[in-house]
């Protein structure tokens, strides 16, 4: 479903993709790739996931419906929506939901704030992401969390770090996870003081690093 998703942005966004100098040679952009290709490919993974979501119970079936309406929307609120890292975050931190509910058959606490706490990293970590590609973005006319900051990127991404671990903590209290939030909460203090706004390279590094940040707060929800 991450490659189903990533396959309906692109075919949103490809005449978009074509004049970005980070995505211009995106298969789609750079016409390496056909439209109707990459539709066929996108049902291939689409039966994919109906297959296993068939698997699970009927609770986390209806999620994995409704995931489908954010996912198809997302790449439009780059073109109406001035934050459009929100919405995806919202899309991108669905997981959160389903895997709560795929275990439990339930609805409770915990899945909520650990939503939370993914579309507020997420917001944090896409605008930094968003950073290499302020410049053209801006003379595209599509909105970015990046220009909507402006020159407060540092301390606005600051506050959605904290916020991502004020979550966290909301939702489970066993000394692994404790420990390994603490760790991940060392990890984004890090980015924030270290990320170079003005080197959009280095944004990308720091960008990649939340790959192994959210490992360790895995790893600290298995082990709790």
């Amino acid at each position: 479903m991450r490659g189903a998703g990533c396959i309906v942005n692109d075919l949103w966004d490809k005449d978009i993709d074509a004049k970005v100098t980070r995505t211009k040679n995106r298969p789609l952009a750079s016409g390496q790739i056909r439209p109707k290709q990459a539709i066929l490919f996108l049902g291939l993974l689409l039966v994919a996931g109906f297959l296993l979501l068939l698997q699970l119970n009927t609770t986390t079936q209806i999620l994995g419906v409704c995931s489908l309406i954010p996912v198809a929307l997302y790449p439009l609120m780059k073109r109406i929506f001035p934050l459009p890292q929100l919405f995806l975050g919202l899309t991108f931190s669905w997981g959160a939901l389903m895997g709560w509910t795929a275990v439990t058959n339930s609805f409770d606490w915990p899945m909520v704030w650990v939503y939370l706490a993914a579309i507020s990293w997420t917001v944090g970590y896409d605008t930094i992401y968003a950073v290499q590609d302020k410049a053209d973005d801006e003379r595209i006319g599509v909105h970015s969390s990046a220009r909507l900051f402006g020159n407060n990127v540092r301390p606005i991404v600051a506050g959605c770090y904290g916020l991502t671990v004020f979550f966290l903590l909301l939702a489970e209290h066993s000394l692994p996870y404790l420990g390994a939030v603490f760790i991940f909460a060392a990890q984004l203090l890090w980015q924030v003081q270290t990320v170079n706004l003005a080197q959009p390279q280095a944004a990308m590094a720091i960008f990649k690093s939340n790959g192994w940040a959210g490992a360790v707060v895995f790893a600290g929800i298995l082990l709790g």
